[in-house]
């Protein structure tokens, strides 16, 4: 089933990424009500909320994303630094902005960006497969960041966009 998937074909040409990780993904979103890159990315517990801070367990709170779909997504980042491919590469990009930090700071910060990096990606390609709308994320649509540092996910994989 998830051979057959229209995010599949972007997913298979990225080292690291497999038919488990790609149907965990898969089987717990509902891409139609995920309308924008952030929503995603709170969806699986990876989002920001408005003071600031990172989506986590709070005490006496109730959780407001799905805890094994955050634990699918760490699992998967492993596989991709364990990969040394492209998503490692960004990974080591983020660590390297990051020296000034903790060594393990420096490591979890870098490790959330290239998470997130991959589910834009995934949210993206998949959008756009199911000719759904796929605005730019914030910091480019709103913030109007300069255009040339949007990473495209056709340019994460091996062998580029397919004709």
């Amino acid at each position: 089933m998830v051979q057959d998937h229209p995010v599949w074909d972007w997913a298979e040409r990225i080292k690291g990424v497999g038919l488990t990780s790609v149907g965990r993904l898969i089987g717990k979103t509902d891409i139609t009500r995920l309308e924008t890159v952030s929503a995603m990315w709170a969806h699986c517990g990876f989002g920001m909320y408005k003071d600031g801070t990172r989506q986590r367990k709070r005490k006496g709170e109730k959780i407001d994303y799905d805890p094994s779909l955050q634990s699918s997504c760490v699992v998967l980042a492993e596989s991709l630094v364990k990969q040394k491919d492209t998503y490692y590469q960004y990974y080591l990009g983020q660590r390297e902005i990051n020296s000034e930090l903790k060594a393990a700071w420096s490591h979890n910060r870098s490790y959330r960006h290239m998470i997130k990096l991959f589910l834009s990606h995934f949210w993206q390609v998949w959008r756009e497969a199911e000719g759904l709308p796929a605005p730019s994320p914030y910091a480019f649509a709103i913030l109007k960041h300069p255009e040339g540092h949007l990473i495209d996910p056709w340019a994460m994989v091996r062998g580029g966009k397919p004709d």
